[in-house]
């Protein structure tokens, strides 16, 4: 499950994006990697990093690898920074549907945007309930 968040650490919002924002950032995911061009001043910084393991370099692209410490960092840093969501299961007239988010609250209105029913939102959450999932 993606989240949509933006990080002011630049270093953790290059981590957090080259593993496809993920609500649990250890779970293997299909995405894990980020690509610098091979004349870029930052391909150093990549290279000297314990978060990152380096990949292959393709038409003039170096490929680099989030690794098991990267993963750890950016867990510490959204549990510090109170970024990491929780998931919540939100059911809408007999409908469940796990949704990321800061909270129950929160939940709930972001399945309402998602939703398109056409109802307002307090006819909405009249049919809704929302647990931890």
């Amino acid at each position: 499950m993606k989240i949509d968040r933006s990080l002011d650490d630049e270093a953790m919002d290059n981590i957090d994006h080259a593993l496809g924002r993920p609500a649990d950032v250890m779970a293997k995911g299909c995405r894990d990697h980020f690509a610098i061009p091979d004349d870029s001043p930052e391909i150093l910084q990549f290279r000297a990093s314990r978060y990152w393991e380096e990949g292959v370099t393709r038409n003039s692209m170096t490929y680099f690898h989030v690794s098991i410490e990267g993963r750890r960092a950016l867990m510490r840093y959204l549990k510090d920074t109170d970024q990491q969501p929780r998931l919540y299961a939100v059911t809408v007239f007999g409908h469940t549907q796990t949704v990321a988010a800061k909270s129950r609250s929160a939940a709930r209105y972001q399945r309402y945007l998602e939703a398109d029913s056409g109802m307002s939102f307090f006819e909405f959450i009249r049919g809704a309930s929302v647990r931890a999932a």
